[in-house]
């Protein structure tokens, strides 16, 4: 009988391939699914590599992912444990005296508590041929809305925690074919701690976990646990009205899919776990205007390790990403707020944008 199967599903194999590229993600899915309970594994790669989109955290869109979602939630900490610890005791006159921005270190007025909030918005899109010749593209749009508090335990010594809720919309298509749509949302909780090891460099560290879900057309889900841990060196150094900053970041950040269900039926051997390391090397030069400050800066971005359940990464492992913003300084409210926009500058076969905002208030 499993001869006759075998049989059976060989004669089938490259219809269902062929027919795969042009599917909806309920079709690719039980294809992929029915190939690898008969031992077809390649086959099965085949149609994961052509679909990448059908599949949790699948291809393009693993990483993607995991940088709009827990990276983006250490960026933003990591920005307001810097602005907490900010040296400006050689800085404008008007930001030393209020305390506002002055390190902790270098002495002067802090308020203890710091309550924030933060929107980041990103929009990627890619287009690769895959290894078997066909051309792969999609999109992924994920908006990120993380908050937090903070409180100083010693002058150089803040602690704090941050939930951060995202949800995101995508699009897939092979060789020009009908578009698959997929969606994503979840959430991740984090802990934080800032240290200021000197009138300049200020270290933080956090740890987070949480919960995600994946979704496509024809009722295709998956869920999945989440966790990320990070670590960030900040340099901020004060010349005049020019305000020099720096960062280095590592980054790690993971995602356990389980099996992925179609119409509520568990579809076997779709279970996915993608990982993440990256390291980030940046600065930013600010000019002080009377409570408004412009800035610009360029970091350089590595995917130093990579690795899916789902298949490779086929997008560029480097990139130079480039920020321009502006924040604004309310001395009488003790409130500070800004704008930023980010792009990357040369990934292979991609392209990604970040609009973002932030406040915080402290007391």
């Amino acid at each position: 009988m499993n001869f006759v199967k075998k049989m059976a599903g060989a004669g089938l194999l490259a219809a269902l391939s062929s027919a795969a590229l042009a599917s909806p993600c309920e079709y690719v899915l039980s294809s992929y699914s029915y190939y690898m309970d008969f031992g077809y594994t390649s086959s099965a790669a085949e149609i994961a590599e052509n679909h990448p989109e059908c599949f949790a955290g699948g291809g393009a869109s693993s990483n993607v992912t995991l940088n709009a979602t827990a990276f983006t939630q250490v960026g933003a900490i990591s920005r307001i444990v810097s602005s907490r610890f900010a040296n400006t005791s050689a800085g404008p006159a008007p930001l030393a005296s209020n305390g506002l921005a002055k390190g902790m270190a270098a002495g002067g007025q802090v308020q203890p508590w710091n309550v924030w909030a933060s929107v980041e918005k990103n929009d990627g899109n890619h287009s690769y041929t895959s290894a078997t010749g066909n051309a792969v593209r999609g999109a992924n749009d994920v908006l990120t809305s993380v908050v937090g508090a903070d409180y100083t335990f010693s002058p150089a010594l803040v602690a704090g925690l941050s939930a951060a809720f995202d949800k995101g919309d995508g699009w897939g298509e092979t060789n020009g074919g009908g578009r698959n749509s997929t969606g994503t949302d979840g959430y991740l909780i984090a802990p934080y701690l800032g240290y200021q090891l000197s009138k300049e460099l200020v270290a933080d560290v956090t740890l987070g976990v949480g919960r995600g879900e994946f979704s496509a057309a024809g009722g295709v889900k998956a869920e999945a646990d989440r966790w990320f841990a990070a670590t960030n060196l900040s340099f901020n150094r004060w010349l005049g009205n020019l305000q020099l900053t720096g960062k280095l970041s590592y980054m790690h950040g993971e995602e356990d899919y389980g099996n992925t269900k179609v119409g509520g039926v568990t579809q076997a051997n779709t279970a996915t776990t993608n990982k993440l390391d990256q390291v980030r090397l940046g600065a930013q030069l600010g000019y002080w205007m009377n409570g408004v400050l412009p800035y610009a800066g360029l970091a350089y971005s590595s995917n130093v390790h990579r690795a899916s359940d789902a298949g490779k990464d086929p997008l560029g492992r480097d990139t130079f990403v480039a920020t321009v913003g502006i924040n604004f300084f309310a001395m009488s409210n003790k409130v500070t707020a800004g704008l930023f926009y980010s792009q990357e500058l040369n990934r292979e076969h991609s392209d990604n944008q970040v609009f973002a905002g932030n406040i915080n208030l402290r007391f």
